[in-house]
């Protein structure tokens, strides 16, 4: 049976993993959120981020919401300094309530710059306001747009203060709601940059693409630049493996995240791939590479 840590111990290490972790709040309108997606002060396209998911009639159920004033979950955010000079928001958790909104009140600039459908979002099916049905944002009375646009959501702001660990802590943990981010996809999100963009490079390239043969379903989930991350990680530091895989992975891209060393592990990469793709001209399924 493990001995129990000390109260002392206890308070201790929770206050300085407390110490770790720097929050903001702040209640922003509609408006506002709006206005920071179309002049680029909300990062809402990083790499990690899926294609929007949500169907128009999970869109209208959240306009809805927001039109009747009911509370929406908070949106979490984490702070990039993108140079000396300018701050971006990056969507943690939140993604699909703001690209609804975006959808469906943002300028066509917005919509263009977060890749949405060209047309407005018209609503649908609603349960309350079924006078609203297929009622876009510009058929609503002056009066309601200014209600809808002044309606404040609460934004999380993680603050450059919080180290990457932390980051990553936090997007695992907010990594709960109705569409899931793969640990890879969690990973480009929090260690962006460099070693990361190698990754993606590697990942299309002809002969990886005819070695390592995966389903439609799994090629835009991060699953082809997870094979890329392991051929590196075990290639360089099996001696450091124990016994979890994703802690491992983890370490190592903390690592590679500071030293990308992009012209030798691409070399090394290219000369590989290039002889498997000789001897396997037909790929291998992920099910038969963990036989052979």
């Amino acid at each position: 049976m493990p001995i129990q840590s000390s109260p002392a111990e206890k308070r201790r290490q929770l206050a300085e993993q407390r110490r770790r972790v720097d929050f903001d709040t702040y209640d922003v309108t509609v408006d506002e959120l709006l206005r920071r997606v179309e002049e680029g002060r909300i990062d809402i396209a990083p790499i990690y981020q899926r294609e929007f998911r949500w169907d128009h009639k999970r869109q209208s159920r959240l306009i809805e919401s927001v039109l009747l004033g009911i509370p929406v979950p908070p949106l979490f955010m984490a702070t990039n300094h993108v140079d000396d000079e300018r701050v971006q928001w990056e969507v943690v958790d939140g993604l699909q309530r703001l690209l609804t909104l975006v959808h469906f009140a943002g300028s066509e600039k917005a919509r263009n710059s977060c890749r949405l459908e060209t047309e407005s979002l018209t609503l649908q099916e609603l349960d309350k306001l079924t006078a609203f049905d297929r009622t876009g944002f510009a058929d609503l009375p002056g009066d309601i747009q200014t209600t809808f646009l002044d309606r404040p959501l609460k934004i999380v702001v993680l603050n450059d203060k919080s180290d990457l660990d932390v980051r990553f802590d936090l997007f695992e943990r907010l990594n709960t709601g109705g569409i899931l981010l793969t640990p890879q996809e969690i990973r480009e999100c929090v260690y962006r940059g460099t070693f990361m963009n190698l990754l993606g490079e590697l990942a299309a390239t002809p002969d990886f693409r005819t070695v390592v043969v995966l389903p439609h379903s799994r090629m835009h989930d991060g699953t082809p630049e997870d094979y890329v991350l392991r051929f590196f990680a075990f290639s360089e530091r099996y001696m450091a493996f124990a016994h979890s895989v994703t802690d491992f992975l983890r370490d190592f891209t903390r690592y590679a995240y500071d030293d990308a060393r992009v012209a030798e592990r691409t070399n090394r990469f290219m000369v590989t791939f290039a002889f498997l793709a000789c001897c396997f001209p037909n790929g291998i399924k992920p099910g038969r590479a963990r036989r052979l």
